[in-house]
């Protein structure tokens, strides 16, 4: 079986526990499963081995079972699908599932990403495509830049309509408030980027959270630290901005208030994860009101021209302030964005998840998710009962935002050969990380 495969198992069980959920208590319920995954190093290293083939091995190595095996195992009846749009995968997957619980095929959903670094020959293909870099670091925006690190990772998020997880008492990290998918179209060569349809999924993933441009403070960018990829996309983020400021009759800002990060230059470039990576950082920097620094950055990019836009480079920590929302109520809000080699964009725009004020007005447009701490644990609140979910029939969910239960779930890291990933590098947002055996349970799946 494909490591993958396992690893996301083994993280999505993780999520669910921390999201306050039983695992098996879940059978028979529509919950959706939906997975960003692209490389098939495994079957690389079966097929150079020369093994026999044997029957296990197209399920073992197949991308649909990375999400159909969540499902068979939890008896799982909401949609199942691995999704493969390259870099951007783990980010369209999150979209998947906000429309999935939208539309009402689940009422809970996980989401994530995972990818491992198993065999030579991808990276001997990147290098010669010249997208990795030399020196063996991301320099994401800075004028030294030469391209990106590969990394591993695997992360989930479970989600839940915001009006039940409130309803429930669930404790709420995070609001998903908008999302857009779309494709860069015909460009000067089938990897080349395109600021104008970055732009684009930006403005609709904004234009569908329904909110004021001006409160959004943090974009964690893309930001593979390529010559030609880096100015490209803040061209993109510039013009979006634009454009938002537009759609409000607003003026240019006189000062930047949205600093540009990336999670990249700190663990590599996740690929199929990469999505899932920034938005798990973005949901810790929101949590801790903390800007975070670029470690590589000391000279900006000679091609970036930011003079006059609401753009800037985070150049260190600085602590980040909550900004007023409609109904007067401080938030953080942020996006997200993640961009495929073959064209395919998503973008999310975030939201700090605490409760609404009592009796204030409910909050238009966003359609999203929200992120919660484990039952108990940073919010404050004890632990509701645990129930099974029911559906009676016929019964649709409310079209409105969406909330993610519990503590985000998955580790991140740099490839490190001969020794322990050090911490700093390492971004982990559930109590055990597949390198680190969790304490067993009765309910825990056999196999471990």
């Amino acid at each position: 079986m494909d490591p993958q495969q396992r690893q996301f198992l083994e993280v999505t069980w993780q999520a669910l526990y921390d999201a306050g959920r039983r695992p098996g208590e879940l059978a028979g319920s529509a919950t959706g499963v939906f997975v960003g995954v692209a490389t098939g190093d495994y079957n690389e290293l079966m097929a150079a081995h020369g093994g026999a083939p044997e029957a296990h091995m197209a399920t073992g190595v197949a991308h649909a079972v990375l999400a159909n095996r969540v499902s068979h195992l939890l008896d799982l009846r909401g949609p199942s699908e691995a999704i493969d749009t390259a870099c951007s995968s783990s980010l369209v997957a999150v979209h998947h599932a906000v429309r999935a619980l939208q539309h009402g095929d689940c009422e809970l959903a996980v989401a994530g990403g995972v990818n491992l670094t198993l065999s030579p020959a991808l990276y001997t293909t990147f290098d010669r495509a010249g997208m990795l870099s030399a020196r063996g670091r991301c320099a994401a925006f800075d004028d030294s830049a030469d391209g990106y690190v590969r990394g591993e990772g695997v992360g989930a998020v479970v989600l839940k309509p915001l009006d039940r997880a409130l309803a429930d008492g669930d404790p709420v990290q995070a609001v998903i408030l908008g999302t857009a998918v779309n494709h860069t179209g015909r460009t000067p060569s089938l990897t080349a980027p395109n600021p104008h349809s970055q732009a684009e999924v930006i403005v609709e993933a904004v234009r569908a959270a329904g909110i004021d441009p001006r409160t959004i403070g943090f974009v964690q960018a893309h930001g593979t630290g390529t010559p030609l990829g880096d100015p490209v996309e803040i061209e993109g983020l510039k013009q979006a901005f634009a454009r938002l400021y537009e759609d409000h009759d607003l003026p240019a800002p006189a000062e930047p208030h949205l600093a540009v990060g990336t999670v990249k230059a700190n663990i590599g470039h996740l690929e199929a994860a990469a999505g899932i990576a920034g938005l798990l950082t973005t949901v810790l920097a929101m949590r801790h009101g903390l800007i975070p620094p670029h470690p590589h950055l000391s000279e900006a990019n000679r091609y970036l021209r930011l003079d006059g836009t609401p753009l800037t480079l985070a150049h260190q920590a600085r602590a980040w302030e909550p900004t007023a929302d409609e109904s007067g109520r401080p938030v953080r809000r942020a996006g997200v964005s993640s961009f495929g080699f073959g064209g395919s964009n998503a973008h999310v725009v975030l939201q700090t998840g605490e409760r609404p004020r009592p009796g204030g007005p409910p909050r238009r447009g966003p359609r999203g998710a929200a992120v919660g701490p484990r039952r108990g644990g940073a919010g404050g609140l004890p632990p509701p009962a645990r129930r099974r979910p029911r559906r009676a029939a016929g019964r649709r969910p409310r079209p409105g935002r969406l909330h993610l239960a519990g503590r985000p779930g998955g580790t991140a890291a740099p490839v490190r050969r001969g020794g322990r990933r050090p911490d700093s590098t390492r971004r982990r947002a559930a109590r055990h990380g597949p390198g680190r055996r969790a304490p067993r349970r009765r309910d825990r799946p056999a196999g471990r």
